[in-house]
């Protein structure tokens, strides 16, 4: 295989994903969504997954252990943040693998954490013989009506809530998808006030070094997040990537850098 065919199958790769990344996002009134990823020099396994959803309504359970659905159903905003271990062909094909999944579990799975579950099985099957090894990701899901947050998360940094400029660090248990089979995920929620931004990132963004070798940090993240909580959505992004590649002086990005930032109303 010649040089050149290889740089046109990693561009031909590389389109792919940034096709993946540049689909619209559905019409959500009741939040504000930024996002924003910075692919890296080689391909990356950055992905994201923004939906609207109809889930169907749930009781809460007269015996313990049973679990009624109701005929309602809520509206809300599913957000998926993804980082697919290695680089190269493999773990572009893997990340398409992935966004496809997530988008197809989340229209029927009941909670994020039968989403991943589920997720987790199908990948597993896929990649447990390839070289990609597992993937790191993170579910949020919100029901505007009652502003009630869920997520979970499979080896990928906590979520974040910027409320009033401090950090609320968003902790569940889960392991990596795609590494073992028959895995359950954690769930966690809590109610979100007017306001609150909801922060999820990959660690392509903290993990940039400088020439020191010194990287950025999640403290530095926590930081710039609490120093902008009163800008606009986009001029908080800007604000960040801007921080990032100053700090790691304009240096040729070795991993994406992914960031959704969403505020509710």
């Amino acid at each position: 295989m010649t040089q050149g065919y290889l740089s046109e199958e990693l561009e031909m790769a590389r389109r792919v994903q940034e096709g993946l990344l540049a689909i619209s996002m559905p019409e959500l009134p009741a939040v504000k969504i930024g996002k924003r990823c910075h692919p890296a020099q080689s391909i990356g396994g950055d992905f994201y997954v923004i939906r609207s959803n109809q889930i169907q309504g749930q009781s809460k359970a007269v015996i313990p252990g049973v679990v009624q659905y109701s005929d309602h159903r809520q509206g809300c905003v599913d957000m998926v943040i993804g980082d697919v271990a290695g680089h190269g062909v493999s773990s572009a094909l893997v990340m398409a693998l992935t966004a496809g999944l997530m988008r197809e579990i989340l229209r029927v799975a009941k909670t994020p954490a039968l989403a991943f579950a589920q997720v987790n099985d199908t990948l597993k099957t896929y990649i447990g013989n390839s070289q990609i090894r597992y993937v790191t990701a993170c579910l949020v899901r919100y029901f505007p009506e009652s502003h009630r947050l869920e997520w979970v998360r499979a080896g990928h940094p906590n979520p974040l809530v910027l409320r009033d400029g401090e950090i609320i660090e968003l902790q569940a248990d889960g392991v990596f998808l795609g590494m073992f089979d028959k895995e359950t995920y954690e769930q966690a929620e809590m109610t979100l006030r007017p306001g609150d931004r909801v922060i999820l990132y990959t660690d392509g963004l903290t993990e940039a070094v400088n020439k020191a070798g010194e990287e950025f940090g999640e403290e530095r993240l926590r930081s710039l997040l609490s120093s902008s909580n009163l800008e606009s959505v986009e001029t908080q992004l800007d604000r960040i990537y801007d921080e990032v590649a100053a700090f790691s002086d304009h240096q040729p990005i070795k991993d994406d850098q992914t960031l959704i930032v969403m505020e509710v109303a």
